[in-house]
C-alpha cells in the first residue's frame, strides 16, 4: 500500500474523530452528558462507515480519469451513503 494513501487514511480518521467531539461538544457544551459517553466507539464507527463509503465509490484510487466534477460527485455520494449508513445505525441500535 502506498505511503501517501496511509498518510491520508490517519489524516482523514483524525479528522473525523475529533470532528465527532467538536460537534458533540457545540451541541451539548464543555460538559458532554453520560447519555453519549464514551463518544470514542462512536466517533471510531464515524469513520469506519465514512472511509467504507468513500473506498466503496472509489475515492482511493491513484489514478481517477474523471476530473474534478467525476471527484465531487463521488465524494458527494460517499457522504451520502455514509450518512444513510450512520442514520440506520442510529436508529436501529
Amino acid at each position: 500500500m502506498p505511503k501517501s494513501l496511509v498518510v491520508l487514511g490517519l489524516v482523514e480518521a483524525c479528522i473525523f474523530i475529533v470532528s465527532t467531539y467538536i460537534g458533540a461538544a457545540l451541541r451539548f457544551g464543555p460538559d458532554v452528558s453520560s447519555d453519549i459517553q464514551p463518544l470514542f466507539p462512536k466517533a471510531f464507527l464515524l469513520f469506519v462507515m465514512m472511509a467504507s463509503a468513500m473506498t466503496a465509490m472509489g475515492l482511493y484510487q491513484r489514478h481517477l480519469q474523471n476530473g474534478l466534477r467525476g471527484m465531487f460527485l463521488r465524494v458527494g455520494l460517499s457522504f451520502l451513503i455514509g450518512f444513510v449508513l450512520m442514520s440506520l445505525i442510529f436508529y436501529l441500535f
